[in-house]
C-alpha cells in the first residue's frame, strides 16, 4: 500500500508538484470507487485548505457516480455539476490552486 500525501500550499509546490497534484486526486478518486490497493491519504496544508479540498473531492465522487448513473442531461446530473463547481471556486479561491481535474 502507497501512501498520497497532497500538499496544498501554493508557496512549497514546485511545477513538478503540481503534475503530481493532479496524479495524487486521481488516485485518491479511484480508491473512493475502490479501485486498486487502498492507500492512505494524506493532506497537508491550513484547516481552511484541507476542508476546501475535502470538499472538492466529495462532490467530484459524487458527480462522477451520478453522471454514470443518469448521463449528463438529467436533472440530478447537472445539479451535481453544479455544486461541484462550486466546490472547485472555493478550493481555488482558498489555495491559489487550479483543480486539476476537467
Amino acid at each position: 500500500m502507497k501512501n498520497i500525501t497532497i500538499e496544498l500550499n501554493k508557496e512549497i509546490l514546485s511545477e513538478g508538484n503540481i503534475y503530481s497534484l493532479g496524479s495524487s486526486i486521481k488516485l485518491a478518486l479511484w480508491n473512493m470507487f475502490g479501485h486498486g490497493p487502498t492507500s492512505a491519504i494524506d493532506v497537508k496544508g491550513t484547516a481552511q485548505q484541507v476542508a476546501a479540498f475535502g470538499q472538492a473531492l466529495k462532490n467530484e465522487k459524487n458527480y462522477m457516480e451520478t453522471y454514470m448513473r443518469y448521463g449528463s442531461g438529467h436533472p440530478q446530473t447537472q445539479s451535481g455539476h453544479a455544486k461541484l463547481q462550486g466546490a472547485i471556486g472555493k478550493f481555488e479561491s482558498v489555495t491559489g490552486l487550479k483543480w486539476p481535474i476537467e
